[in-house]
């Protein structure tokens, strides 16, 4: 990500539909994502890339990389994809080429996310990418008037690997 993206990045990252699947369901001004995007740039352990389509190079999401702990082999790792680009298999897409060059290229062990037990399309995706459901923290998300569980997801270098093309 470079600083020419981070106006797009914001403007996804305040759509109501991103903002109430994230566990910070605030939106962020101008100067708090100037602010956020020097920090993240010189960060030893996160990491965002925006994805692009190859045909137009349209901006269509971001993915992050957070707790990158080289020492343990292990990331934490969401992506979140513009309204007009969702269920059309741009995450999938993003997930499989991040992932394979996490455990790859970077040699990882172990990814992990979380992502909110209401978010079914997210948490469907996730187990067909191959994560395993590792734990809730109850009631830990307040969304909607509700209470909702945040599911804590992994996945292992030596699941991946064994895992057939999705």
């Amino acid at each position: 990500m470079e600083e020419k993206d981070i106006e797009e990045v914001r403007q996804i990252h305040n759509d109501e539909s991103t903002l109430k699947r994230l566990s910070d369901p605030f939106h962020v001004s101008k100067e708090e994502q100037l602010v956020w995007f020097r920090k993240i740039s010189t960060s030893r352990n996160s990491r965002r890339f925006v994805l692009v389509l190859k045909e137009s190079g349209e901006l269509c999401g971001i993915f992050r990389i957070d707790d990158l702990d080289l020492a343990n082999r292990s990331a934490t790792i969401g992506a979140d994809i513009k309204l007009t680009f969702r269920n059309q298999g741009y995450a999938t897409e993003a997930y499989r080429k991040i992932i394979d060059y996490l455990f790859l290229s970077v040699g990882l062990h172990r990814l992990q996310l979380l992502t909110l037990e209401s978010n079914e399309k997210a948490l469907k995706l996730y187990l067909k990418l191959g994560f395993s459901i590792e734990g809730k923290y109850r009631e830990a998300i307040f969304r909607d008037g509700d209470f909702v569980n945040l599911v804590l997801m992994g996945l292992l270098n030596k699941e991946w690997v064994k895992k057939p093309s999705i």
